[in-house]
């Protein structure tokens, strides 16, 4: 099923706007030179950051520029460090823990892709959260990964099984610049269908015909 996020009321989508509009400006003007990467969530097996970090060891080795933030903090913590160092990717690749609601909407802000690639989840939050800060989500195509993404209409869909994979869609990406302001456009009118005011009104509508 589809959720909301208790998030984003009306004042909280007003403060964004202007930041987001100025992030289609830019994007009407230039093109992505640099991937401005962030990933959200526990560190696990099932959020599969392991996976993330193969697919930058891949864009290292082919010459992309990129950073990635991951955010979050968990039982493979280690294991990810090591797989920094072992790939040389330190200055490339940051672990910043857990974050405040917002400090993790300032790195939204410094962000162009959102990169999920969970292994088994229902109706993610993170890419909506992408959505309302102008943030192409790219996520791993299971479950209700393509209701989220509208059929890769607001954001993109690799299959989690070789990093190629991954570092194929964000190269399309890279190369479909003048597309992602319509995307980011999409995304943000999704995300509105998804904040409280959209669930208080939706559920008034339910119980007033039941009433009825």
């Amino acid at each position: 099923l589809e959720s909301f996020s208790p998030s984003y009321n009306d004042a909280v989508w007003n403060e964004e706007v202007e930041q987001v509009q100025r992030r289609i400006e830019h994007l009407k003007a230039n093109a992505l030179s640099t991937f401005r990467l962030i990933t959200v969530g526990s560190l696990c097996e099932n959020k599969n950051q392991v996976y993330i970090i193969e697919a930058c060891k891949l864009l290292k080795q082919q010459g992309f520029d990129f950073n990635l933030k991951i955010v979050g903090d968990g039982k493979i913590k280690g294991e990810l460090i090591e797989l920094i160092k072992k790939y040389s990717l330190q200055n490339e690749v940051q672990l910043l823990g857990k974050k405040t609601y917002e400090e993790l909407r300032e790195l939204y802000r410094q962000s162009d892709v959102v990169v999920q690639a969970p292994l088994a989840e229902g109706f993610g939050k993170v890419p909506v959260e992408g959505f309302f800060h102008g943030v192409i989500p790219v996520i791993n195509n299971i479950s209700l990964a393509f209701v989220i993404t509208g059929n890769q209409e607001r954001g993109y869909l690799f299959e989690a099984t070789k990093p190629e994979n991954l570092v194929n869609i964000l190269v399309k990406l890279m190369q479909e610049t003048n597309g992602l302001p319509q995307m980011i456009e999409k995304g943000r009118e999704y995300a509105k269908s998804k904040t409280l005011k959209a669930w208080a009104n939706e559920y008034y509508d339910v119980i007033s015909k039941y009433y009825n």
